[in-house]
């Protein structure tokens, strides 16, 4: 991460998170996850607010909640701001 920016590349959001970059893509393969930015190498950037989410969706899995479940409890959220 770059404290300056505080943005992730998809390597160091996983060492953050403890997921594996296998399950974050497939987080962003199936919209649980949107990256934030693109870095110039055209690196995907993810800030706080990502890193977060990835948090949140881990532990409502852990939890034993859906994909499905999971993706209407974000929806919820983002729409409650």
């Amino acid at each position: 991460m770059n404290d300056k920016t505080n943005k992730y590349t998809i390597k160091t959001l996983s060492e953050e998170s403890g997921l594996p970059v296998s399950t974050i893509n497939h987080y962003l393969n199936i919209d649980l996850l949107r990256e934030k930015d693109r870095a110039e190498n055209n690196y995907r950037l993810f800030g706080r607010k990502e890193l977060q989410k990835l948090k949140r969706i881990s532990a409502l899995r852990v939890m034993g909640f859906s994909t499905q479940q999971i993706k209407r409890q974000i929806q919820k959220r983002g729409s409650n701001g």
